[in-house]
C-alpha cells in the first residue's frame, strides 16, 4: 500500500499538498559579491507538491516547509520494462540488469556491460522518487516514443527542484485545525512508502561526490 488509508491530522514527510506557489531565480553572480545587475524571478503554482521536510522539523523552523513539485514521469523510462511495469520501482535499489533498459545495455561495450552487471544493487535514478496513481491525482497523457500517447497516473518528484515556502498556517504543534491547511493536504504516504522516500532522500544527500571518491 503506497498511501495511508487515513490522514494522521498533521503534515508529514511525503505528503501530497496543493495550493503552494513555487519560485526560482535565474542570475549570474556579480563580481565582488555585489547585487547582480540582471536577474529573473519566476513564480508558478504546481497542481501538486510533495513535502520533503523531515516530520520532526515541520513547523519548528520559521513556520516553513520544503516542497517539491509533482511532475510527469520521464519519457525514456518507458524503455525499461521493469519501470514500465510499475514506475514506483524507481524508488527502490535495483539489481543492475533491471536498472537500465535493454536498449542501453545493448549500446554498451562488452567491458562496460560486464562492469555494469558487476556493480551490484543500487538506485537507478537517484534524483527521482515516484508517486503511485490515486483518484485524487489527475491522470495525464504522455507521448511514448514510437508508440503514440498513453494515459498515466504516476507522478515523480525531482529532488533537485526542491524549494522552501514560509506559511503562517504551519504551527507547532501542527494539528491541521485550520480549514485552509486541512484542504491543502491531499494524501499521506503509508509508513512503508515514507520509509522508502526517507531512505532514498538520505542516500541522495549522502552520496559522496565523484571527485571525493577519486581523491586528490
Amino acid at each position: 500500500m503506497f498511501y495511508a488509508g487515513k490522514h494522521s491530522g498533521v503534515l508529514r514527510l511525503g505528503d501530497v499538498v496543493r495550493g503552494f506557489p513555487l519560485s526560482w531565480m535565474a542570475a549570474t553572480p556579480a563580481e565582488g559579491g555585489s547585487v547582480p545587475r540582471e536577474y529573473r524571478i519566476e513564480v508558478q503554482t504546481p497542481k501538486f507538491s510533495a513535502i520533503l521536510s523531515p516530520c520532526c522539523s515541520i513547523a519548528s523552523y520559521g513556520k516553513s516547509i520544503l516542497l517539491c513539485p509533482l511532475i510527469p514521469v520521464e519519457k525514456p523510462w518507458f524503455k525499461n520494462p521493469f519501470f514500465r511495469e510499475d514506475f514506483t520501482n524507481v524508488n527502490r535499489p535495483l539489481p543492475p540488469e533491471k536498472s537500465v533498459s535493454p536498449e542501453t545495455l545493448g549500446t554498451m561495450t562488452p567491458d562496460e556491460r560486464l562492469k555494469h552487471l558487476a556493480s551490484g544493487e543500487g538506485f537507478a535514478l537517484l534524483e527521482y522518487f515516484v508517486y503511485a496513481p490515486h483518484d485524487l491525482l489527475e491522470r495525464y497523457d504522455i507521448g511514448v516514443p514510437g508508440e503514440g500517447r498513453e494515459e498515466v497516473g504516476h507522478y515523480a518528484i525531482d529532488f533537485r527542484r526542491m524549494f522552501r515556502v514560509s506559511c503562517r498556517g504551519i504551527k507547532h504543534p501542527q494539528e491541521l485545525n485550520d480549514e485552509t491547511m486541512s484542504s491543502a493536504k491531499l494524501l499521506e504516504l503509508s509508513i512503508e512508502a515514507r520509509a522508502e522516500l526517507r531512505h532514498k532522500l538520505g542516500f541522495y544527500f549522502n552520496k559522496p561526490a565523484r571527485e571525493d571518491e577519486i581523491g586528490d
